[in-house]
């Protein structure tokens, strides 16, 4: 019958639902309340009227008296029995409230009905009408109790379907202060790239002065002369790099090795340049054939090696050393000076915002916007019981 359910199914919006619900839950409410209240005073009447039957049982006269005397006794006995655990499970009946209640009544009723199921069965062949009217009581407190337990379902569902409107509530909430949260995350991050596009134009207006033009001027030239002091050197030791490399492999001579790696550093630290004796070292083993040397490279090779003197190093070496030492001086120098303070604190600022920037970017990117989907499911399952669709505006 599903398909006349949805033939007949009411259409509702979620606002629609959740006024729908407020009546519904309190005409049912009010149902539930009004069937407890008239059972419990009607639950005294029908104690009294159970007791009567009970009594009416227990005086009833055999309609045929001729019956053995055994069989009396074994009606006697059983009639007993019924009388009371009839008596004492109409002392226990009362008006169940909640669902707890009801179960309990059940055990009861089955309790009862399991003690007496025999004796029933044989005092319904003596006294059948008594025992008619008995059930007749019994059974309709019974399904008083069930239209109870009905009444307490239907609030029960009512109670489900607020209890998952309050849940889509909460997601839609959950869901509008997360793109809140989302939106604002973008703006600050669009603040953020105008910010570092600002620092960017205040960086090339301190950069386009004229002061900051002669530092540049000055750190350029520094550096310059240091370079060709450094090439200098270089251009003495890098043809001998290879020859340096092979020795001080064969030889384990820390000297030559050094030579061989970064000329310009071991030079700067050979204080007496001990380079000088040990290359006539290298220059023996070359002639010996002791390392792997084309013939053609010898006079190349032992050219560069009698360039090692006192005389060509000294100079080299000095002339790097100032060289270095002015470069140092003059960023020194400029570090102290306003224009370049005031171009690395834009640097300073450009850093900072970059680091934010890429925080929040990632933070964007893994950001996760909820939705209310599964909140609004278990509705709309909970709804289409009722013969409710949910629908959007």
């Amino acid at each position: 019958m599903q398909w006349f359910k949805k033939i007949f199914a009411k259409k509702k919006s979620f606002d629609e639902v959740v006024s729908w619900l407020s009546e519904e839950k309190a005409a049912k409410e009010k149902e539930l309340l009004d069937i407890v209240l008239r059972l419990e005073e009607s639950l005294p009447d029908i104690q009294a009227g159970l007791q009567k039957s009970l009594s009416d049982l227990e005086n009833a006269e055999l309609h045929n008296p001729n019956i053995p005397e055994r069989a009396k006794h074994f009606m006697i006995g059983n009639r007993e029995h019924f009388l009371r655990v009839t008596k004492q499970f109409s002392s226990s009946l009362f008006v169940p409230k909640t669902e707890e209640d009801f179960n309990e009544l059940q055990r009861l009723f089955r309790q009862f009905a399991e003690q007496n199921a025999r004796p029933s069965a044989i005092l319904s062949e003596f006294f059948g009408d008594n025992l008619r009217e008995i059930k007749l009581i019994l059974a309709g407190f019974e399904s008083e109790t069930n239209t109870i337990s009905s009444a307490q379902r239907k609030v029960g569902n009512f109670k489900e379907i607020k209890k998952f409107i309050e849940n889509v509530n909460v997601a839609v909430e959950n869901r509008r202060s997360a793109e809140k949260e989302f939106a604002e995350l973008n703006e600050k991050l669009r603040q953020l790239h105008q910010s570092q596009e600002q620092i960017q134009k205040e960086k090339q207006a301190i950069t386009a002065r004229s002061e900051y033009a002669a530092v540049k001027d000055e750190l350029v030239t520094a550096a310059n002369d240091r370079r060709v002091a450094a090439q200098a050197i270089s251009g003495l030791f890098s043809p001998l790099s290879s020859v340096f490399k092979k020795y001080a492999h064969k030889t384990n001579d820390a000297l030559i090795s050094e030579y061989g790696e970064d000329a310009i550093s071991a030079l700067v630290n050979d204080f007496s340049f001990k380079i000088i004796k040990q290359a006539e070292k290298v220059r023996h083993a070359i002639l010996q054939q002791e390392i792997d040397v084309k013939r053609e490279e010898f006079d190349k090779l032992f050219a560069k090696l009698n360039e090692l003197t006192k005389e060509n190093l000294g100079p080299l070496v000095h002339k790097y050393a100032n060289a270095k030492k002015l470069e140092a001086d003059v960023h020194k120098n400029i570090a102290e000076r306003d224009v370049i303070k005031a171009f690395e604190q834009k640097v300073h600022e450009s850093k900072q915002i970059a680091e934010e920037i890429e925080l929040l970017e990632k933070r964007i990117a893994n950001f996760v916007i909820p939705v209310e989907d599964d909140q609004l499911a278990e509705l709309r399952f909970a709804l289409k019981e009722q013969g409710i669709v949910l629908v959007e505006k």
